[in-house]
């Protein structure tokens, strides 16, 4: 509590020793105020982010370097009938019409390391052949060197 009695949240430690010879308790009071409003701040910018993501109409999504889809937005189970975790885990081939045609997106991706309106023929749970857009690019890790690619499609009338 301030001198005003305003009340502020705290954290508290507490450590036992002995000094000459006593059992003494030393006690550390810190005001996380500050840390409180960045972690309600933090919060709310996720559920945003969240939100946002549930809500896209494009389908999003994040592969790591060996081609398994992490991340996938909500978006797929309208156009493909998968449900996102039916995917995650999984070889983005597997929803290709032809698995080949990600061999050519990946040797376009490693010579300019993004595309853009690349065409791309994907089957649906049903086996249905669709089309889509993608804009692609390479993730990269902290240390710089690839460690995935993340991009979004968006549904085309055709091919």
């Amino acid at each position: 509590m301030t001198k005003n009695r305003d009340k502020i949240p705290v954290e508290i430690s507490n450590h036992l020793f002995c000094l000459e010879g006593r059992s003494v308790i030393l006690a550390t009071v810190r005001d996380i105020t500050d840390r409180r409003k960045t972690q309600d701040l933090l919060k709310k910018s996720e559920e945003k982010y969240r939100k946002i993501f549930e809500n896209i109409q494009d389908i999003f999504y994040q592969a790591d370097i060996y081609g398994r889809l992490v991340e996938i937005s909500p978006s797929i189970e309208r156009y493909s009938g998968y449900k996102p975790d039916e995917l995650i885990g999984t070889k983005v081939e597997d929803v290709y019409l032809n698995p080949g045609d990600r061999e050519n997106l990946l040797k376009v991706l490693s010579i300019k390391g993004e595309v853009e309106d690349y065409i791309l023929r994907l089957r649906t749970k049903i086996g249905k052949e669709v089309y889509v857009s993608a804009n692609v690019h390479i993730l990269n890790g902290p240390d710089g060197q690839p460690i995935g690619v993340e991009g979004s499609c968006a549904m085309c009338r055709k091919g």
